[in-house]
């Protein structure tokens, strides 16, 4: 039997459309009141086996982004469950980078934030800024980053922490062409 890695059942996301706190207080005292909402997912269900890959297309405002970051566990569903069997890296462009931090801070702070030792980092560092190819810009603040530039950094450390289940959101629509060969070998 092959070991399902991700599975989703009957997941929904429903945003809330009340666009100020005192609005916000007010509609908690008025329950029966029908409140303005987006549902940004529908009774989404798939299941994912190890080593198969998935991908989601649809037109902007679909729902790609939001199902993406439900299976990261950066936000819950409002219905349904989500059971993911092993780590989850999301690649997005700038997901989890700090802008003010420069190349090489964003890749120790994600690193640590993951639960790697300043030793294991120091180790992975190399590969990393190899990989990422912004030579002269590591040691820049990534707010002048490029949006190819920071996808670059994002997959390196993405994939140097080789997890379970790998979530690309967008980020390598951005790519360039040299990044996008190295990224196929």
């Amino acid at each position: 039997m092959i070991e399902s890695m991700v599975s989703v059942t009957h997941v929904s996301k429903q945003y809330s459309m009340i666009t100020s706190p005192a609005k916000q207080l007010r509609s908690l005292f008025r329950p029966s009141e029908k409140k303005p909402a987006f549902m940004a997912l529908r009774n989404v269900s798939f299941e994912v086996k190890r080593g198969e890959t998935v991908g989601l297309i649809g037109l902007n405002g679909s729902g790609k982004s939001t199902l993406s970051n439900i299976l990261a566990g950066i936000i819950q569903p409002s219905h349904g469950k989500v059971q993911t069997g092993g780590e989850v890296s999301l690649l997005a462009i700038g997901a989890g980078l700090k802008p003010t931090l420069s190349g090489m801070e964003n890749i120790r702070l994600k690193c640590l934030m993951l639960g790697y030792s300043n030793a294991q980092i120091a180790k992975m560092i190399p590969a990393i800024t190899d990989f990422a190819d912004l030579h002269d810009f590591i040691d820049q603040p990534i707010k002048r980053y490029s949006s190819g530039m920071k996808a670059r950094l994002g997959f390196a450390i993405a994939v140097q922490i080789n997890p379970d289940i790998l979530i690309i959101d967008e980020a390598l629509s951005v790519g360039d062409t040299t990044f996008y060969k190295k990224m196929h070998r």
